[in-house]
């Protein structure tokens, strides 16, 4: 009779890990407004993936991969006005480990792959029970948070309970299938999900681009755009009159 319990919990025990290392794929199309009067607009298709477990989250964005539709990446707009989006096999990276409580990130900084790995903040999230809705068949229930200076609507899944989500948004107790800000800035729309996922994923262990420290990397895009300002400065022939206006569009407001 011990031995027949003894199996019993080992199957259990597999059964458990097996669950835990499941990996699911929800692909979000990530749209901002950040600068109305510009072209810093990103209205197309799917450009963004989330592959997630119970103990990690791998969120990409822009990359070839997952962003075919983006046939103008930095294509000329007009005669002075360049885009200086990027993309690569790789794209802009959120690898969160929710055991190591770290964010591993990979952006492009004026065309060139940054990393830094950033400490999981904690959301403080407001749950409300009773508002719920249906998206894509998936019953979902809302929940409100201030994240970076931006006041955070997100609908999650307790059919889902993950604690994951697109881009730095996670601490729910299921996976966020939409989510968007009070100003609808920053839009993370539901597009496709399947849990778990038939094809394996292994979560990638390193990311290509210079490492910068979270200190430094809170304010690298000024710094960057001082840099290459001073650079092309130093470049102009003298007594030449140069007008450089490059902006920058954050999505966190604030640390």
């Amino acid at each position: 009779m011990k031995l027949k319990y003894s199996i019993i919990a080992i199957l259990l025990i597999f059964q458990y890990y097996e669950i835990l290392a499941q990996v699911g794929r929800v692909s979000y199309q990530r749209i901002l407004n950040l600068d109305s009067a510009n072209n810093e607009k990103d209205t197309v298709g799917i450009n963004s993936v989330l592959f997630f477990s119970n103990q990690k989250s791998y969120y990409v964005y822009n990359s070839i991969i997952t962003e075919k539709e983006i046939l103008d990446a930095g294509k000329s707009i007009s005669t002075n006005t360049y885009s200086l989006r990027k993309v690569d096999n790789m794209g802009e990276v959120f690898y969160t480990d929710f055991q190591s409580k770290k964010i591993n990130i990979r952006e492009f900084i004026l065309s060139n792959p940054f990393t830094t790995i950033e400490p999981l903040a904690t959301i403080k999230w407001t749950i409300f029970s009773n508002e719920k809705k249906i998206i894509s068949n998936i019953s979902c229930i809302k929940a409100q948070a201030t994240f970076r200076g931006r006041l955070y609507t997100a609908w999650f899944s307790l059919d889902i309970p993950i604690s994951s989500g697109p881009w730095k948004l996670q601490g729910l107790p299921g996976l966020i299938i939409e989510t968007y800000d009070e100003k609808k800035e920053v839009i993370f729309r539901f597009n496709s999900i399947q849990y778990p996922i038939i094809s394996k994923f292994e979560f990638p262990e390193k990311l290509e681009g210079q490492f910068v420290e979270f200190s430094i990397y809170k304010n690298i895009w000024q710094r960057e755009i001082e840099k290459m300002k001073t650079f092309i400065e130093s470049t102009a022939e003298k007594g030449s009159t140069i007008d450089i206006n490059i902006k920058y569009f954050p999505i966190e407001k604030s640390f």
